[in-house]
């Protein structure tokens, strides 16, 4: 009821609840998808589209990688590219950070989102970019940029 709802929001506004608004994912075969995309010295380097049968796709949760020919050729490549574009500007929000994993989220009228921006990157076993692997990528940018101590 009414009174329920203002009960509960007059409990939790005051510790800094915040509501976000749902932003349902695209759906295509498999399932729905997002986009990881690691962003390494402002590029968007590797990324990876999580697919799962439920909202959440995290990997870590039991999901899958998804096909990211097929959500290319399913959205166009003018906004794919724009979806990386996205998270690379999404990055330099943080201009200090070499490196950060960006979630992408592609919702119903194929346009990117910015869901999430993690500090550390991702675990991206098996995942290339340029023949480098994750780490050896953000190793190298890092060597070239001179952030060892």
């Amino acid at each position: 009821s009414r009174s329920d709802i203002e009960q509960i929001l007059g409990l939790l506004l005051p510790q800094g609840m915040i509501a976000e608004q749902w932003i349902p994912k695209l759906t295509l075969d498999e399932g729905a998808v997002d986009l990881r995309v690691l962003v390494i010295a402002g590029q968007a380097r590797h990324r990876v589209v999580r697919q799962s049968r439920h909202p959440m796709t995290n990997l870590h949760l039991g999901n899958q990688r998804g096909d990211e020919t097929a959500l290319r050729q399913f959205m166009g490549s003018q906004r794919f590219e724009a979806a990386l574009e996205l998270a690379e500007a999404a990055a330099a929000c943080f201009p200090h950070s070499l490196y950060a994993g960006v979630d992408i989220l592609i919702d119903h009228k194929l346009r990117p989102l910015v869901g999430e921006i993690n500090a550390f990157g991702d675990l991206l076993p098996r995942l290339t970019d340029r023949g480098q692997s994750a780490y050896t990528a953000i190793a190298e940018a890092c060597h070239a940029q001179s952030c060892l101590v």
